[in-house]
């Protein structure tokens, strides 16, 4: 364990060099494109970090302080409003919780002054501007260079218009009573890539079917 927390302290330095490694080869593969638009290298560029941060995510639970504060590190330096909001919605309830439930006593004041720094850098973050992006699956090109721009200008980026639902999952979810704990965020605010109607009739109706179903 203490192997494995040791490693996530080092995460947002792994971080901060994944993300300037990427933007500049990038902008290398771009300067030995001369051929106009830049769409097929976008295809070739995969982001390798969001898989590992994915896995890290699920492996922390709500009570490792250090771990979530590296974790919501790396979220500002990917630009990743929306999983640092998922991180939010998840954290700070239990958070407050946890500092109004024990006493001075209870808590050590080295956890305090963790859970304190978790908090302050929430609040932090709420002062980044945060911009919600909609582009189209086949230019993956102009995300990398919107990417590379609001990492410049430390923006937070929202992927993606809202996620379709249909009539009946809509009016399901209206006459549900839920705790704010349990409410989707990555539902409510994020979606997929935009599409501007180049296909035919049957291929729209297949994508429309596949985001309602939450698959597209």
């Amino acid at each position: 364990k203490k192997s494995r927390n040791a490693c996530l302290f080092l995460l947002p330095a792994c971080c901060y060099a994944y993300t300037n490694i990427m933007c500049r080869k990038w902008e290398t593969m771009k300067l030995g494109n001369t051929m106009g638009r830049h769409t097929a290298s976008a295809f070739a560029v995969k982001d390798l970090f969001s898989p590992i941060l994915d896995s890290i995510t699920e492996l922390v639970n709500l009570d490792d302080w250090a771990n979530i504060d590296a974790i919501a590190q790396c979220c500002v330096l990917l630009c990743d409003g929306r999983r640092l909001l998922r991180l939010a919605n998840n954290v700070l309830p239990h958070a407050i919780k946890t500092l109004m439930r024990n006493s001075g006593a209870a808590i050590s004041s080295d956890e305090r002054s963790v859970i304190s720094r978790v908090t302050s850098l929430f609040v932090d973050a709420c002062e980044i501007p945060t911009v919600r992006v909609i582009n189209l699956k086949r230019r993956p090109d102009r995300l990398l260079d919107f990417m590379a721009d609001a990492a410049k200008e430390q923006l937070l980026v929202i992927k993606g218009p809202a996620k379709l639902r249909s009539k009946s999952q809509v009016k399901k979810n209206a006459n549900a009573i839920v705790s704010p704990s349990s409410i989707d965020v990555n539902e409510a605010c994020s979606g997929y890539d935009a599409f501007d109607g180049q296909c035919g009739a049957d291929e729209l109706d297949d994508q429309l079917l596949e985001r309602l179903a939450g698959d597209g």
